[in-house]
């Protein structure tokens, strides 16, 4: 079976919509290009397929930094089965499944039932993070004076590792089968070209035959 492989975009710090890209709003699926915004109720899959008339079921996705942070909200919050597998690299800052507000919790969000929560665990899905990626901290980055962010770790590596662990608890205590995966990536920051790199091998791993 062909897959189709999509790449969260991260967006720059101007652009106009950012912190709702990063947010994942939970009743849209918000997808960026350069300049252009798309508010859409649509999944990503029927809007990549429709707009590249992809033939294709499933599809493997990746996101760096905010497109890591649109990408774990959507996979927890969407319906959308169709994805075989994804990485996640370099987040910000994450949903911890607590009742915390959120973004940083699921306090409020009355329709996340046990089910999706259950589903979320059981995605395939590996995590990455530099291990040089110390940044985003309360110092360096004005939008991390919000609590929520900096009760989840000091920096972006605290975080990635401090969710992983949550979300194994989570997975332990409730007996949900866990199929997320953790790996840090040495001598690397904050650069998506590496991390893309790394993940390439991972989505590309069990790829079988690709049509040209």
């Amino acid at each position: 079976m062909v897959e189709c492989i999509i790449a969260a975009i991260n967006i720059n710090e101007s652009s106009p919509g950012r912190a709702m890209y990063g947010q994942s709003n939970i009743l849209s699926c918000f997808v960026f290009h350069h300049n252009l915004q798309i508010k859409s109720k649509v999944n990503l899959a029927d809007f990549f397929k429709s707009k590249y008339d992809l033939k294709v079921n499933d599809y493997k996705i990746y996101g760096h930094s905010g497109g890591a942070q649109f990408l774990h909200r959507y996979i927890l919050f969407s319906n959308d089965s169709r994805i075989s597998s994804s990485v996640i690299a370099n987040s910000g800052y994450y949903t911890f499944l607590n009742w915390d507000d959120y973004p940083y919790g699921i306090k409020d969000v009355d329709y996340l039932n046990s089910k999706k929560i259950e589903n979320f665990l059981s995605e395939k899905v590996t995590m990455l993070i530099g291990e040089k990626d110390r940044g985003y901290t309360r110092s360096s980055h004005t939008s991390a004076n919000e609590k929520g962010i900096i009760a989840q770790g000091s920096n972006r590596f605290q975080r990635a590792n401090n969710y992983f662990n949550h979300l194994v608890l989570i997975s332990e205590k409730f007996e949900i089968p866990f199929r997320w995966k953790f790996y840090v990536v040495e001598n690397v920051g904050h650069e998506n070209k590496k991390m893309s790199s790394r993940a390439a091998e991972i989505l590309l791993n069990d790829v079988g035959d690709i049509e040209t």
